[in-house]
């Protein structure tokens, strides 16, 4: 990896650290009612969608060090450029 591209990441890595911690800090003012309040019966509140990021990220972060691990054993080639 050179460096050009290790700096992106890292950049990538410092941005999601500022919005993770803008939208930590914006839940801190929402009461509790108003983290489970609905506008309607289907769409989702505050709870549900930070549940979702939660997850998003978790299994987005799990599946790409699976990946590198895979690549890094052996097991997966890269077959593209990136």
């Amino acid at each position: 990896m050179n460096f050009i591209a290790m700096r992106s990441a890292q950049e990538l890595i410092l941005d999601i650290k500022s919005a993770r911690g803008a939208y930590l800090g914006q839940l801190a003012a929402i009461s509790d009612a108003a983290a489970v309040w609905k506008s309607s019966p289907d769409s989702w509140n505050v709870t549900e969608v930070t549940e979702h990021l939660f997850w998003a990220e978790f299994n987005g972060l799990s599946g790409m060090w699976a990946a590198l691990e895979d690549l890094r054993s052996g097991r997966m080639t890269r077959t593209y450029e990136s």
